[in-house]
């Protein structure tokens, strides 16, 4: 890569011409190949990262959509279980209304039942206060007949 002039005293003199990329590159040695291929090794392993993280974006990506799929179907499934339970709970409300309704109603026939039995007890009780009154008065007309009989005798 030098080129080394002599000249008639015996000294060495050096010059240095401006080298082309292809000299360049032919001439390097030592540190200054290092420092190529070591960059260039960096170039290479930061692609390969660059890579990977590519393909982690996607499968990152890919795991968000079927999160968010997920997610939209237990919203879904949710919103289902929620309108059942809304569903249940007031045809159970329902149900309770009608057997509270019910039970007002016997509870209501029950009272009359009772003031209906009441009246009929009282009136049994009038009856039967009648039946023995006309009793007497049958046996004492029985016994009238008689004493007419003895009188007119």
């Amino acid at each position: 890569c030098e080129e080394i002039v002599s000249d008639s005293e015996n000294m060495e003199f050096f010059f240095f011409k401006q080298k082309t990329a292809y000299e360049i590159s032919a001439c390097l040695v030592g540190s200054e190949m290092c420092i190529r291929d070591s960059s260039q090794a960096k170039v290479e392993e930061l692609q390969k990262e660059n890579s990977s993280l590519k393909e982690d974006r996607v499968r990152l990506e890919s795991d968000i959509e079927l999160k968010n799929e997920s997610n939209d179907l237990l919203s879904r499934e949710v919103a289902e279980a929620t309108r059942m339970r809304d569903e249940y709970k007031s045809q159970v409300e329902n149900h309770a209304n009608e057997w509270q309704q019910r039970r007002d109603d016997v509870i209501e026939k029950t009272e009359q039942l009772e003031s209906a039995v009441e009246k009929y007890l009282q009136q049994f009780d009038q009856a039967t206060q009648l039946n023995e009154e006309l009793l007497v008065i049958r046996r004492e007309k029985a016994k009238k007949p008689n004493k007419d009989i003895q009188n007119g005798n």
